[in-house]
């Protein structure tokens, strides 16, 4: 287990290097950090936790820059994802700015879903970009509510404080009384 400031990593086999400002874990790596500033809804700051969690991660603390690979899980309190590797990156202070998961990634908000080949989140910023893997196998926003939808393109950005989405090749489906329709099926529209 290493610790600094906030910020905690455990695993297995850790290196640490303090003249690197380097940590390597080999194996079921953790990150958590508990001094997190996290824009409410209301646009406030609150203080948050973050756990990241992979098979294997290397987190350069002069840098801010954490590379986990291997089954990676991601819990901020608002977003969830699961996925095959991703980037965090923190600010000096351990705030949380980015993260770039790629391969197989499932990304959970409330009744939203999404799976895509690649995500990036910027929570400051307020924006979730989900990318297809192909025109084949496009990313997917699935509203699991009972009046919900799905959403299919190449990509899909959405503002996580304003519920405004952008599809390129959107293939959009909404439920009606007796069946699932499709709208825009041939990608027409954005």
């Amino acid at each position: 287990k290493a610790c600094h400031g906030a910020t905690e990593v455990s695993g297995s086999k850790v290196y640490v290097s303090f003249a690197e400002n380097f940590v390597m874990i080999f194996s079921d790596a953790e990150l958590f950090s508990r001094d997190v500033k996290k824009k409410s809804s209301q646009n406030s700051s609150t203080n948050a936790t973050v756990s990241v969690k992979a098979q294997k991660a290397d987190y350069d603390r002069g840098e801010g820059v954490i590379l986990m690979d291997g089954r990676v899980t991601f819990d901020d309190g608002e977003y969830s994802l699961a996925a095959d590797k991703a980037w965090v990156f923190l600010s000096g202070t351990n705030e949380l700015k980015r993260v770039v998961a790629i391969g197989s990634v499932a990304v959970t908000n409330g009744l939203k879903r999404g799976y895509c080949d690649r995500v990036l989140y910027e929570r400051n910023a307020g924006k979730v970009i989900m990318y297809a893997r192909s025109k084949t196998e496009p990313a997917r926003l699935i509203d699991t509510s009972s009046d919900g939808g799905e959403l299919e393109g190449t990509r899909i950005f959405f503002r996580t404080d304003a519920e405004q989405v952008e599809v390129d090749d959107p293939v959009i489906k909404v439920k009606t009384n007796s069946h699932v329709e499709s709208v825009f099926p041939n990608g027409r529209g954005k």
